[in-house]
């Protein structure tokens, strides 16, 4: 098989974006949840004060 039809015959795998990316997501999405989180403490907390 000619060097060109190997490249061809060949896949890439699909562009991914970097890993800071992902990391910023992350910890993005960590912090969003951990906020609801307190916020729904809170809420119980104030049902129960009252």
């Amino acid at each position: 098989m000619p060097e060109t039809q190997m490249k061809t015959s060949q896949t890439q795998p699909p562009m991914r974006p970097p890993a800071s990316q992902d990391l910023r997501f992350v910890i993005k999405e960590s912090m969003r949840l951990g906020l609801r989180f307190l916020v729904e403490v809170e809420r119980a907390l104030k049902k129960l004060n009252s």
